[in-house]
Formats: structure tokens, sequence, C-alpha cells
């Protein structure tokens, strides 16, 4: 991908088709800096459209493409127990190639040979072949305080 791309449209369910390439799956607020991180959200309307643009340093545009996970913040894994740190109730998907200054330690980093397709359905978050319990641990969402199975939700 380049600079010359197609911002992606979410359909009327609210999937989001992808070409291949490489991505990087995550909270999108660990990719992007604050002014972008701003303007994705603004964009996206906080996210309740799956798709967010962003200026990059360049000047060029770059999209991320996020769902909300259940409990907010915690740790979520995929079926093949990759982790994933939220620290924005976010789990996202962004083209490595429109990311200017990648952060390593909370990044997925996936190639995808062919189209695939971003969506959620109940409380799995689909990227392609990745799929994400974003239930996650509930123990997980409350930063480590006592859960008590007799407190009400």
């Amino acid at each position: 991908m380049n600079d010359d791309f197609d911002i992606p449209v979410a359909d009327k369910r609210g999937e989001v088709t992808l070409p291949p390439g490489t991505y990087v799956i995550g909270d999108p607020c660990y990719q992007l800096n604050d002014e972008q991180w701003e303007e994705v959200l603004y964009e996206s309307d906080d996210f309740d459209s799956p798709v967010g643009v962003y200026t990059r340093l360049n000047g060029g545009k770059g999209f991320a493409i996020a769902f909300s996970t259940s409990f907010g913040d915690g740790l979520y894994t995929d079926l093949d127990d990759r982790e994933y740190g939220v620290d924005s109730g976010l789990i996202g998907i962004i083209p490595v190639d429109q990311i200017d200054t990648l952060d390593d330690a909370n990044a997925n980093v996936i190639t995808f040979d062919s189209p695939f397709t971003c969506k959620k359905i109940k409380q799995m978050l689909v990227f392609g072949h990745i799929e994400i319990n974003a239930s996650g641990d509930i123990e997980d969402s409350y930063d480590d305080e006592e859960v008590d199975s007799d407190d009400e939700y």
C-alpha cells in the first residue's frame, strides 16, 4: 500500500474488506501520535463507525479500523494466544506502512495474502483469520481489583 489508496468503507453491517498486505493489529492508540489519535477519533465518531482517517507526518492519509471491546481496557487474546493490551477500549488494524513510528511492544504484525474482512460478531473481533475474544477475562477489566461474585454489575 502507499498514499494512493482508497479509504475503506464499512458496509451496512459494519464490515470492512481490506486488500492483502501487512498490518498491525492491536489498540490503535499505541500506533498513532496524539494529534493523529484525536483526528482518527473525530473522523470515526469515536469509532461508532469502524473506519477512521488521519494525517500522516508526510502529509499523506492513513486509516485505522477498530471495534470496541466488551469490558474496555485490559488484556485480550486471539485464538492463537497472541495478546492484545488495550488502553482505549478498542482493538483495531492499521496497515503497517501507514504507521509513522511502529510501537513494537504493542504490535502484532500480521501479513494477509488475500483480501480479508474485518468485523465484530457478538464478542468476537474478526480480522480475516485472526479472531479475538473481545469479552476478555473480567478480572483483567478491573485493574487487578478483587472481583466478588456476589457483586451486581
